[in-house]
């Protein structure tokens, strides 16, 4: 397993993980995705995280950039990469952090317009897909104290966004630089691992 104090006590591997870059965690809900982009802003020596509330209580993700007590922003992917640009642009070449931009980033064209840019700010760009089974995720939304309604409309959020949700098939993973994940809540450590090898190797 690798872990931030091992990246920090080898300067080798400490060398891959500098300069920063773009690295995207997406997939459906309840796929794992916002437990391994916080489980990697804790791992990586400097990062950034912009993270999307994606919990179906409403029919689609929101942000708040300014605090869970201002307005949200709804489909905020666009509006997240903005932010993602501005912080990259406020560091110098030296301190540029890896920026963990987490939301359901559900189409080939949304993901595509990511990875441009990132070419554009010069930066790494990586890709994460985390899914789970639909059995899998609807049993982690089951163990929501909720009432029957409320859980009910839950789960009816929950199969529009699974229609909504394009994956990556092969040619887009020929043309982006991605790793697909499945199962992440199952083996945590194992997902993060796989993320930071193609982390240390990403290219530009």
């Amino acid at each position: 397993m690798i872990r931030k104090p091992s990246i920090e006590a080898d300067p080798s591997l400490a060398s891959r993980f500098r300069g920063g870059g773009l690295l995207l965690v997406g997939g459906p809900p309840f796929g794992g995705k916002s437990l391994l982009a916080s489980r990697l802003a804790e791992v990586l020596p400097y990062a950034v995280k912009l993270e999307a509330v994606d919990n179906l209580a409403r029919p689609t993700e929101r942000w708040y950039p300014y605090g869970p007590t201002c307005d949200a922003l709804t489909r905020p992917a666009s509006k997240m990469l903005s932010a993602a640009q501005s912080i990259w642009w406020e560091h110098g070449d030296d301190e540029r952090p890896a920026i963990i931009v987490c939301a359901r980033f559900e189409s080939p064209g949304m993901r595509r317009r990511a990875c441009g840019l990132a070419r554009r700010m010069q930066a790494p760009f990586l890709f994460v897909e985390a899914r789970s089974s639909n059995v899998r995720a609807l049993r982690r939304l089951s163990r929501m104290i909720l009432e029957p309604s409320e859980m009910e409309r839950r789960i009816g959020n929950y199969e529009r966004a699974i229609g909504r949700y394009q994956r990556v098939d092969g040619r887009e993973r020929s043309a982006l630089p991605c790793v697909l994940l499945g199962r992440v809540s199952t083996d945590l450590d194992a997902a993060v691992d796989k993320v930071l090898v193609a982390w240390a190797t990403r290219r530009r």
